[in-house]
């Protein structure tokens, strides 16, 4: 699980490419705990008032979970552009949630190959019947 962890912030800028459902949620998962913990270490130095390490955490760690939900909606055949439906509340919330828990495409698309070693051509080379 941190193995996974250490995989999407050491790709903090990759953008592009494709992760598998297992390398986003096992991070969320990390990245959820960590949060907590961060955050009951504020309350207990600062008071509730003033969660100053929790707040340097999420910004440290924001471009690392905004590219590897980018490179999970790759691996669903989705521009990266759909994470903005984040930015609708509960409904783009839910929109999202389903798109990053969706099946990955077997083999390559148009963003890359498949990050489980599917083997098979991207979409684009399969000659039309």
């Amino acid at each position: 699980m941190f193995r996974w962890y250490a995989t999407v912030l050491g790709r903090y800028a990759v953008f592009g490419g494709r992760a598998r459902c297992r390398e986003l949620w096992y991070f969320a998962v990390v990245h959820a705990l960590a949060t907590l913990c961060l955050y009951a270490l504020d309350v207990t130095l600062f008071g509730a008032r003033a969660p100053w390490l929790t707040a340097a955490y999420t910004l440290v760690t924001l471009p690392p979970v905004l590219a590897a939900v980018v490179r999970r909606l790759h691996d669903t055949g989705r521009g990266g552009w759909f994470a903005l439906l984040w930015l609708v509340p509960v409904a783009g919330w839910c929109a999202v949630l389903a798109l990053l828990g969706a099946e990955g495409q077997a083999g390559g698309n148009r963003f890359g190959p498949d990050p489980r070693g599917g083997v098979g051509p991207a979409p684009e080379t399969v000659p039309a019947v």
